[in-house]
């Protein structure tokens, strides 16, 4: 479930930094479904935000992803587009990757 901040309160940089605040569920469709962690929190060590000829904002995020108890931390890089609908803010496309890792 991705937060979206309110609709008052939108703008490039608070919908960027506000969006990134993730909560992962294991109830998801597909290849989520069969994982077999519970919780996941995801740390943010850097977020690049360009902002898109449509009026979005393309953002970049390198970070660490905690899985349940695990001692160490996957590496993941983020790259998406958020985008703009008559005011409202949505991710367009996405890219995700656990980097590294055995």
């Amino acid at each position: 479930m991705i937060r979206r901040p309110p609709r008052s309160t939108l703008s490039s940089s608070s919908a960027a930094s506000d969006v990134y605040k993730r909560q992962v569920s294991t109830q998801s469709t597909g290849k989520l479904a069969n994982l077999t962690f519970q919780t996941a929190q995801f740390k943010p060590e850097d977020i690049d935000c360009h902002p898109s000829l449509s009026g979005g904002v393309l953002l970049v995020v390198n970070g660490e992803c905690m899985l349940d108890q695990e001692r160490h931390g996957l590496k993941f890089n983020d790259v998406f587009h958020l985008a703009q609908d008559q005011g409202n803010w949505f991710i367009s496309n996405q890219l995700f990757r656990i980097v590294g890792g055995n």
